[in-house]
């Protein structure tokens, strides 16, 4: 490939035509476009991964913490969920709805059962990436 653009009356090289700093490229797009471009997960899916994967920590006996402390299973054995549901427990202060128990329970009883299945943390987390990545349009 031949590095000099050659018009008429004047030549360039592919030097001069690219940013001085790679970065001018990212700072005029906003952050959720740059996110796209680069194909990487937002911040807040970032958080619920991190979220499902400690749950499935402590679901698997991963800590020495009992589980038990923070999640209830739920007993209430209703078609079209997967084996280790949990109990969203009820509360009226905002203190208790955001503790990390009930932030955490309606996400994990949406994953399907392929993921709830899983032996291995790295596994769990290849399932979980494909179902928390963005869709390509």
């Amino acid at each position: 490939m031949d590095s000099h653009i050659t018009y008429p009356n004047l030549t360039l090289t592919l030097l001069t035509l690219l940013p001085t700093n790679p970065m001018d490229f990212f700072i005029r797009l906003t952050d959720s476009a740059a996110v796209r471009h680069l194909g990487l997960m937002s911040l807040e899916t970032r958080r619920v991964r991190g979220d499902l994967i400690e749950v499935f920590k402590f679901l698997n006996r991963s800590y020495t913490v009992d589980a038990d402390i923070f999640f209830e299973y739920d007993k209430g054995n209703r078609r079209g969920h997967h084996s280790k549901k949990l109990f969203k427990r009820r509360s009226r202060l905002d203190v208790r709805k955001y503790v990390f128990g009930n932030r955490v329970t309606d996400k994990w009883n949406n994953l399907p059962q392929c993921c709830i299945n899983c032996k291995t943390l790295n596994n769990f987390k290849s399932h979980i990436h494909k179902v928390l990545e963005p869709k390509t349009e």
